[in-house]
């Protein structure tokens, strides 16, 4: 498949996770050009999500949980002082990373999204 194609389908589900998730869960900001390679929310809990997802063997990512990344990375190397960006350490504290490969149906985004809502539903993770 070209390039094209594929950006194009990560473009579609993309629209998909925008249109089916609820507005109340933090996102990326998204524009018509947006193509996602992973798809960002931010919640408090990524972990658990994370673990309910994977017991409906749904895999979530948490690849862009560290300011800098990948997650071993060192910060002195690139030479990064905590504190510095503190927004970026929020959002990486709070990042999961929801699928977009070209073998994605809109079925496994629909059940991908069912799979968020209902861990936000369980009154136990509120």
């Amino acid at each position: 498949k070209s390039l094209v194609s594929l950006n194009r389908r990560r473009k579609e589900i993309a629209l998909l996770y925008n249109t089916l998730l609820p507005t109340s869960i933090k996102r990326q900001t998204t524009t018509d050009d947006s193509i996602f390679l992973r798809y960002a929310l931010f919640v408090p809990n990524p972990k658990k999500i994370m673990d309910f997802a994977k017991q409906r063997h749904i895999l979530l990512g948490d690849w862009y949980n560290q300011v800098i990344a990948p997650s071993d990375a060192s910060l002195t190397a690139a030479n990064y002082q905590k504190g510095e960006c503190p927004q970026a350490e929020v959002h990486a504290a709070q990042s999961i990373n929801l699928p977009t490969h070209r073998d994605l149906t809109e079925m496994d985004v629909k059940r991908i999204v069912t799979s968020i809502k209902e861990f936000y539903d369980d009154k136990r993770h509120g």
